[in-house]
């Protein structure tokens, strides 16, 4: 499938699970960002894919914070699990951290998400990624969320 296709099919796929046309266009840009990616944990077009074939509504958010903060971690986990409660029955969620260049991200402080993550549903499926940040001119950590969820609650602010 050539790229074009591929975008056409996921523009489309976005505009039937987003609950209007200014989330659609929000959740295209978050979903090229994340595949346009370089990732030291790399997320794909076909990880989108896959979760855009799935049933219900389409949230898409950021979440950031300075990258010197003690608890930087700690502080995504609480602005993400904050955006969940607003959605109901979350099925799947994909999140692709943005680390900028001079930043060390340890495998050991994502530990911290798994409570929130845990916490969203038993069902819930959960991918994710890392992507360096090298257009990012300030210390911050963010973070792209995806979250497919049951339909009835669009978690639209």
């Amino acid at each position: 499938m050539r790229w074009q296709e591929c975008l056409d099919e996921m523009k489309s796929r976005i505009s039937q699970v987003c609950v209007n046309e200014e989330a659609s266009e929000l959740a295209m840009r978050h979903c090229l960002e994340i595949v346009n990616s370089d990732g030291f944990i790399n997320l794909d077009y076909n990880d989108v894919k896959i979760l855009l074939k799935q049933e219900g509504m389409l949230d898409t958010f950021e979440v950031s914070v300075n990258q010197n903060e003690p608890n930087r971690v700690g502080e995504l986990a609480s602005q993400m699990k904050a955006r969940f409660d607003t959605l109901g029955d979350i099925t799947s969620i994909m999140i692709n951290f943005y680390v900028p260049n001079d930043c060390d991200l340890k495998m050991e402080e994502l530990q911290i998400l798994q409570p929130v993550l845990s916490s969203v549903s038993s069902d819930c499926d959960v991918i994710w990624g890392v992507s360096s940040d090298d257009r990012c001119t300030e210390p911050i950590l963010r973070a792209i969320v995806l979250v497919m969820h049951k339909a009835g609650n669009d978690g639209v602010e």
